[in-house]
This record gives structure tokens, sequence and C-alpha cells, in this order.
């Protein structure tokens, strides 16, 4: 079982921080980590423990479990540290929220490399991975972080917050930052939102063999159709040089790119997809006679 110890210190009059407070940043801070986890892969779950307290202090033990199919990948959470990156994307979320609190709603939100630019409408700027605008785009995200500094606005003895784990990027807060953390937009334009699906597969039935994002292919995703634009050059490039070679049906493992808006119903409703980058190709196994 992976365990990790993630430290929240709060600055001020310590002796009077409340109980309430104390519970409503540490349930809620937690709430958010459960979250990511799920966003990071569904099968993580985090178990949050506090081990020790202190005036003014806390530090939490994380416990990861994965959940399989009894005997398959039992060694996993042996073998691989899945919490580092997930602590790292809270508290880059975090700190994105801080950002957005000073600056405002988003103007343009774009793919860049392995990540998101979002430039908000001072033309300030801020890059983040994606599973951290992923969790900024996300309304249970959203409202666990607002209810955790609700709680921290509402005690006046705290001067300042901080978060940090060894090996991860640690997040701090002076107490001036709480109300616009606090009600800091999501990484929404208007109605219109980019969500990055990672590593999926995508069944293609209508490839284009050119080296253009101009033109559609077709796939099955998640069982629907549909159909999107492939902006990956690198693999355009090799399928028409045939270092890369499938046929009708064939998956591709792709990063894609999904430009959503609200509907009628309040929905995210996709308005566009985008392959932004492809890392395989799976050929459709061959059906094989038993006898």
């Amino acid at each position: 079982m992976q365990t990790k110890s993630v430290t929240v210190k709060f600055g001020g009059d310590l002796e009077g921080v409340s109980v309430d407070t104390f519970t409503q940043v540490v349930l809620n801070y937690a709430r958010v980590l459960q979250l990511a986890a799920a966003e990071t892969d569904p099968n993580v779950k985090i178990d949050v423990k506090i081990t020790a307290t202190r005036p003014g202090c806390l530090e939490a033990i994380l416990q990861t479990a994965v959940t399989s199919l009894p005997g398959l990948l039992a060694t996993l959470s042996q073998v691989s540290d899945q919490l580092t990156p997930i602590i790292d994307n809270v508290n880059g979320y975090l700190k994105l929220r801080q950002f957005l609190g000073k600056k405002g709603a988003p103007k343009s939100v774009e793919s860049s490399g392995s990540g998101i630019t979002i430039v908000t409408g001072d033309n300030s700027t801020i890059n983040v991975t994606n599973n951290v605008y992923r969790l900024g785009t996300s309304d249970p995200v959203d409202s666990a972080a607002e209810m955790m500094f609700s709680a921290l606005e509402g005690d006046d003895s705290i001067a300042s917050i901080s978060i940090g784990s060894e090996g991860t990027e640690g997040f701090e807060a002076p107490s001036a930052d709480f109300p616009t953390i606090k009600t800091a937009p999501q990484c929404v334009v208007g109605d219109e939102r980019v969500k990055i699906e990672e590593k999926v597969y995508l069944s293609v039935t209508k490839p284009m063999l050119e080296v253009s994002d101009k033109r559609k292919w077709e796939f099955y995703w998640n069982g629907q159709k549909a159909t999107g634009y492939v902006s990956d050059f690198e693999f355009l490039n090799k399928l028409v040089s045939h270092e890369y070679t499938f046929g009708i049906g064939d998956d591709i493992l792709a990063d894609l790119e999904l430009t959503q808006k609200r509907n009628a119903m309040n929905v995210w409703e996709n308005k566009r997809i985008r392959v932004i980058k492809v890392y395989d190709v799976i050929a459709q196994p061959k059906r094989r006679k038993l006898f």
C-alpha cells in the first residue's frame, strides 16, 4: 500500500484556528484529491487519514489502493508511484485557481504541446498540464475548492495556508487571496470549454491518408460514431511514408481535445473533436477458426 505525507500549515494566530475551519479545509482538500485521482485513473482510490496534529499544522497520510480483477495488476501499487502526480495535479489546480482569481475568466484556451495555455482578458497567461486543466473544468472539484477557501476566508485568525509534500510542487496563499480563490472562475470561455481525454482507443472507420488537419476522420469512441480532425503531424507524416499502416477497424491510441458548449439542457456537448497526439496503431485481431 502506497503512503505519502501531506502537510497543511496554517499561518497566523495558530492557537485560534477553529475546529470547524480545520475540518472543512481537511475534508475538502481530501475531496479534491479523491476527485483528481478519479480523473487520472478511475482505478485509483485515495484514503486520507490524519495521523498527527500540532498547533497550526496538520499531517495527513494518503493511502492508495488499485482496484482490478482478482489476480490482475496485483503488484501495481507496489511498483508505481501514483500519489506524487495526483498531489502535483491538485496543487497545480490550486495555483491555477489562485491565478484566475486575480486575473479573471479565461479569454482563450489552447492546446500547447503537451499542455494547455490559458490567456485571460488582460493577456496574462499561464501554462498548465492537461490533468490540471481537466480539474479546472470540473464542477465537483470547483465546489470542493470553493468550500475549502470559504472556510479559510471566514476565519480571521488564519494569515496564510501552505500545502506541501516531499517530491511535489507545493502551494501557498496569503489570506488576502482567500476571497478571490474562493470565487475563481472555471476554465471556461463563455459557454465553451476545452476538455482533454488522454490515451483513449479510437476504432478508425475512415482515415484521411494525407498530411492535413483540415480533413475529418471517422471513428468509433466509447461505442459511438464520431468524426474529428487529426493534428498530430508527426503521426500523419509516418502514415504517408508507410511507417504506420492500418486497415478499417484498427485502433489508434491517442489524446483527444474536445471543444464543448453548453446546450439548452445545460449539458456539455461536443462541438469539435481533434486528435492531438497518436501514440500507437493497434491492428484489429484476426478471427481464427477454432478447429
